[in-house]
């Protein structure tokens, strides 16, 4: 069908509101096999969370049976084991213990529905957080033009309203040829044309002209006019889709509360998407401010780091919670493109790392702590500095898109990855 002046105009009026990036969008339907195509919902959902900036994966999960930790941290940051104070490690497994502002993720661990990470990370790691960071949401490589969860999308056919969003910044791992929505605001989603008194205050009456200039050119080489031929009608749709969800509205279940913070708003956005059953597969929630090199804190609840993982913890928290029964149809999955120095630095934080902390909740996960411990001897670190990884990252990622998201061409996803071996982490 194709997009008259008018819808255009009003997709250009809308998409700020939206606050919509799109996507290229490619004619992948003519290219699969029938054996790619699925026809109906998958029926399960993924929401990957980054916590941008390289979480301290040391205090994070706390390896209190390791006294090379305490060694390496002092008595500045590290944390006290489980019952040695208010603020001491939440017991795991007599081992490992969560830090003390992450009561809620404890829970979800004891009710075995959290798999845990400790030593993630690849051979080609470096300390460049925007390297590391494109890196890892590529799949493991550099530069890339296209994420892992796109190209996971781009590997099946599924019929349904909407399949993938980004919420607020826009992902690596979701750019690429498979269109996908970024939602700024869900708050602003429900503002029809009706309802504008002034759109002048949305859109530039200069900038409309231009657009509409743009849209009527005949040149079929203009890159601004084949963009926005390209995805004007599938920026209608996706607002179609969304416009009558009221954000401000919805009411969370079995008593779950949300924060006022950020990520708490994502992730009950999250849940109301979710519930729309619009068919969503993927979606992408970002958390940055976890660059502690300064004042990182310890175990204290006023610590920096303390107060991004008791932000994390809550908000997963309710989400699991309002979710309830059908989180055994959604998997949430936390990563950082590395983790933090062993030993303190002279401003009592830690520097740019190895191994980082992931966890992988909900979705018939089977609960438990994954991967051999590398110890935190010098002799065990790596380069001197850092803790070693014993998970690859590629492993996590291709056990969720194979095993949960049923993709059997996950390998495209992983490009330069052909040693992939499950984890073990899915029931």
């Amino acid at each position: 069908m194709s997009l008259t002046r008018r819808h255009f105009l009003r997709n250009m009026l809308l998409a700020p509101v939206v606050g919509s990036q799109l996507l290229n969008q490619s004619a992948i339907a003519a290219t699969l096999s029938p054996a790619q195509s699925v026809a109906n919902a998958l029926g399960k959902t993924l929401v990957v969370v980054f916590q941008r900036g390289g979480c301290d994966g040391l205090n994070t999960v706390v390896p209190y049976g390791d006294q090379d930790y305490y060694s390496a941290r002092g008595g500045s940051i590290a944390i006290a084991p489980p019952n040695e104070g208010a603020r001491s490690a939440l017991d795991l497994d007599g081992f490992f213990g969560l830090h003390p502002s992450m009561t809620a993720m404890q829970q979800i661990y004891q009710a075995g529905d959290m798999a845990i990470m400790p030593a993630v990370s690849w051979e080609n790691s470096n300390r460049s957080h925007f390297e590391n960071q494109a890196a890892i949401e590529s799949g493991g490589k550099f530069l890339a033009e296209q994420g892992w969860l796109n190209l996971h999308l781009q590997a099946q056919v599924r019929n349904v309203p909407l399949r993938a969003v980004n919420l607020g910044t826009l992902a690596q791992s979701m750019r690429g040829n498979f269109t996908v929505s970024s939602i700024s605001n869900m708050a602003k989603l429900g503002l029809g044309e009706s309802g504008r008194v002034n759109t002048q205050q949305f859109l530039d009456q200069d900038l409309k002209q231009s657009m509409e200039t743009a849209y009527h050119l005949d040149h079929a080489d203009n890159p601004s006019r084949n963009l926005l031929h390209k995805h004007g009608q599938k920026m209608l749709n996706n607002i179609d889709v969304l416009k009558d969800i009221d954000a401000g509205s919805y009411v969370a279940e079995n008593g779950a509360v949300y924060s006022g913070s950020k990520l708490a708003t994502e992730f009950k956005n999250a849940a109301q998407l979710i519930k729309s059953n619009l068919g969503l597969e993927v979606i992408s929630i970002g958390q940055g401010g976890w660059d502690t090199h300064t004042k990182q804190g310890g175990g204290e609840e006023n610590g920096a780091q303390s107060k991004k993982l008791a932000d994390l913890s809550d908000s997963l928290g309710a989400f699991y919670t309002d979710m309830g029964a059908d989180m055994k149809d959604v998997m949430v999955v936390v990563m950082s493109e590395f983790g933090r120095s062993v030993k303190v630095n002279a401003n009592k934080g830690t520097d740019h790392g190895h191994a980082a902390a992931w966890f992988v909740i909900g979705g018939g996960v089977n609960g438990s702590i994954y991967g051999d411990w590398p110890g935190l001897a010098t002799a065990q670190l790596n380069n001197g500095r850092y803790l070693e990884n014993t998970i690859d990252f590629r492993n996590i990622l291709g056990e969720v898109m194979s095993q949960y998201l049923q993709n059997p061409n996950f390998e495209q996803a992983l490009p330069n990855f052909s040693n992939y071996q499950p984890v073990g982490f899915m029931a």
